[in-house]
C-alpha cells in the first residue's frame, strides 16, 4: 500500500523541488539502505527483534520503490522528441 501512495509526494518532490534525477538518486539511496538492511537483518548483527528489522526494511524498500516510479515512467517518455522523431512514432 505504501509504495502506491509514495508515488505522489515523489512526483510532488521531483516536480518542485528536486528534478527526476536527483529524486531517483535520492529514493534509490533509500531503496539500497532498506536492501542492506534486509540482508544483514538476517544475521546476528542486530540486537532486536528480527520482526521490527523486518517491518523497517520492508517500508525503507516500498518508500523507495514508490519514490522511483513515476520519475522513471517520465524518463521513458523523453527519449522522444515529437517534432524531430514522428516518423518514427508512426512505423509502431
Amino acid at each position: 500500500m505504501v509504495c502506491y501512495l509514495i508515488p505522489i509526494f515523489g512526483a510532488l518532490l521531483a516536480d518542485s523541488y528536486l528534478g527526476r534525477f536527483r529524486t531517483i538518486l535520492f529514493f534509490s539511496g533509500i531503496y539500497a539502505v532498506g536492501d542492506f538492511i534486509m540482508c544483514f537483518g538476517a544475521t546476528s548483527l542486530f540486537k532486536t527483534s528480527k520482526i521490527k528489522i523486518t517491518f523497517i526494511d520492508l517500508i525503507l524498500i516500498a518508500i523507495g520503490t514508490g519514490g522511483i516510479k513515476p520519475c522513471v515512467a517520465a524518463f521513458g517518455g523523453d527519449q522522444f522528441y515529437l517534432p524531430q522523431q514522428q516518423k518514427y512514432l508512426q512505423d509502431i
